[in-house]
């Protein structure tokens, strides 16, 4: 499995247009948002300019098949849409559309909001992303 820093830069690119794309889900790009997008792509060692670039353009995104690297982009995408203090129902039904996308039925989603909000902070470990993935695994 890779860190994310061993991540190819199409992945990671993948990530933050996944990321952008749940920031303007409720049609609001909101400070905080572009706040975590921008600390995202330092960790990331994105340059700021291709995070403008993904922000503005569109970019075919590639599919990862781990599941523990699916379950982290839903849940990366789940802290964007928590981030602002406010859950749009656009943000919950794009984060659905992606957990089909990336193969796991969009209940599984449920379980990890569930988890997310009785876990202080949110904060939810890989051995869980594991648990709550591996149940719904398609």
């Amino acid at each position: 499995m890779k860190s994310d820093q061993h991540k190819s830069q199409s992945e990671k690119i993948t990530i933050l247009r996944r990321l952008v794309k749940m920031a303007k889900a409720d049609y609001i790009f909101k400070k905080e948002e572009y706040k975590y997008l921008q600390d995202l792509a330092d960790t990331l060692g994105i340059d700021r300019k291709i995070l403008l670039e993904i922000i503005e353009a569109e970019i075919p995104e590639k599919k990862t098949e781990v599941l523990l690297e699916r379950a982290k982009q839903l849940y990366r995408l789940a802290i964007m849409m928590l981030v602002d203090g406010v859950v749009a129902n656009e943000e919950v039904v794009l984060l659905k559309e992606y957990t089909i996308e990336l193969g796991f039925p969009a209940e599984s989603i449920d379980l990890m909001l569930l988890r997310m909000e009785t876990n202080k902070g949110g904060m939810l470990f890989d051995n869980d992303l594991i648990e709550i993935f591996s149940i719904h695994h398609n």
